[in-house]
C-alpha cells in the first residue's frame, strides 16, 4: 500500500490567494507536506459536488505513484472538512477560516499540518518574461557529475511562457519546467517529470542558484546562450571509420539502441548511442577503438561501456553499465 508520509523529492507549489465562498469549495486546493526537515511534498485536492455529496481527488505532482486517487469518503458542514483516502490509509482534516483551510494529514505513523489554499498559476509581468525569454546553459554540479544543462524560454500562443529543460550530455531530450516565476532576482522553477525544483539569483546574463532533487543540492549556474555540446575526436583510423560508418540498430531488452558512426562538418570521426525507445538521441561516445575486430566503446553520460566482436554486418557483443552486463547484438542499418 502506498505511504505518503515517506523521504519523498522536494518541490514547493506557488499558490496565489484566491478565496473561494464558503458554500463553495469545488476546485482544486494545494498543501505542502514536510516529511522531513529538508524534504517536502507538493499535494493536490480536486473538490467537487455531485448530487449533493462532496467527492475529492488526490494528486501528488512530486509522487507518480499518486495520480488521481479518489477519496473513499468526503465531509463538509461548511467550515470543518474531512478527506478520508482509504487506498493511502490516511485521512484530512482542515477547518475553513479566511479562504484557506488549517488541519492535518493523518496517519499511521504520524500526524503532519498542512494548509490548503486554492490553487492559482504563477503569473509572470512581461519585464520578467522579457527577462527570461531565450535560452540559458550552464554545468550541474554534484559529487562526481558534470552536466551541461540549457534552459529556453519562449511564449506560447495566449502570451504566456513556457520553458524546457534539456540535458544536452544525456541524449538532448527536453523536459517541460513549470511554475516558472521572477521576482526582483528571484528566480525559481520546477521540474515535475525529474521532481526537481530550482532556486537562484538573475543579474544581468546569468543565473546563479541550485537545483534540489531529493536529499541532494546541487550547484547549477548559468548563463545566456545556447549550450555547445562537447563531442570528442576518436581515436579511429580512416580503415576502421570505413567498417563502422553508418547506423547500428540492437535491442537491449526493450529498448532500442542505435550506434551511428559519423564525421562532423570537420572531417572528424565522432560517434553516439541514440535510445529512440526513450527518446533520447546523441548520447556521445567518449572513445572508441578497434583492433582485430574487437569493438570497444564508452560513454560518460550515462557512464557505460560496449565491447563486441565485428562481422559481416554485424557485432555481437554487451552492454555494461551500472556493474551488470547485458548481451547487445547491433546490426548494421
Amino acid at each position: 500500500m502506498k505511504n505518503l508520509i515517506r523521504p519523498l523529492l522536494f518541490l514547493v507549489v506557488i499558490v496565489g490567494g484566491k478565496t473561494q465562498a464558503q458554500e463553495d469549495i469545488s476546485g482544486v486546493w494545494v498543501g505542502t507536506l514536510q516529511v522531513a526537515p529538508d524534504t517536502s511534498i507538493n499535494v493536490h485536492f480536486t473538490l467537487s459536488r455531485e448530487n449533493g455529496q462532496w467527492q475529492a481527488v488526490l494528486n501528488s505532482p512530486d509522487m507518480g505513484a499518486i495520480k488521481n486517487v479518489p477519496a473513499s469518503a468526503v465531509r463538509f458542514d461548511g467550515t470543518a472538512l474531512d478527506i478520508d483516502v482509504a487506498a493511502l490509509s490516511g485521512t484530512y482534516s482542515g477547518r475553513l477560516a479566511g479562504g484557506s483551510f488549517a488541519g492535518e494529514w493523518r496517519q499511521p505513523g504520524g500526524n503532519i499540518p498542512m494548509a490548503l489554499e486554492p490553487y492559482s498559476a504563477a503569473v509572470l509581468s512581461d519585464e520578467a518574461i522579457t527577462a527570461l525569454l531565450g535560452s540559458w546553459n550552464g554545468k550541474l554540479v554534484a559529487p562526481g557529475v558534470s552536466y551541461t544543462i540549457m534552459i529556453s524560454f519562449s511564449r506560447n500562443d495566449a502570451g504566456e511562457v513556457v520553458g524546457t529543460l534539456t540535458n544536452v550530455d544525456a541524449g538532448n531530450q527536453q523536459i517541460a519546467i513549470s511554475d516558472i516565476m521572477l521576482e526582483g532576482s528571484d528566480f525559481t522553477f520546477r521540474v515535475a517529470q525529474a521532481q526537481a525544483e530550482y532556486r537562484g539569483k538573475l543579474e544581468a546574463e546569468s543565473i546563479t542558484g541550485h537545483l534540489r532533487q531529493g536529499p541532494q543540492n546541487m550547484e547549477l549556474n548559468f548563463a545566456r546562450g545556447e549550450a555547445v555540446q562537447e563531442v570528442p575526436q576518436l581515436s579511429l583510423t580512416d580503415a576502421d571509420y570505413t567498417q563502422l560508418a553508418g547506423r547500428w540498430s540492437g535491442q537491449l531488452g526493450p529498448l532500442t539502441l542505435v550506434l551511428r558512426v559519423e564525421r562532423n562538418d570537420a572531417g572528424t570521426i565522432v560517434a553516439f548511442i541514440d535510445s529512440p525507445t526513450q527518446g533520447a538521441t546523441g548520447l556521445v561516445v567518449t572513445s572508441a577503438s578497434l583492433a582485430n575486430g574487437k569493438l570497444d566503446i564508452a560513454l560518460s553520460v550515462p557512464p557505460a561501456s560496449y565491447s563486441g566482436t565485428l562481422g559481416d554486418g554485424v557485432i555481437d557483443g554487451s552492454w555494461n553499465q551500472n556493474g551488470g552486463s547485458n548481451p547487445l547484438q547491433l546490426k548494421r542499418e
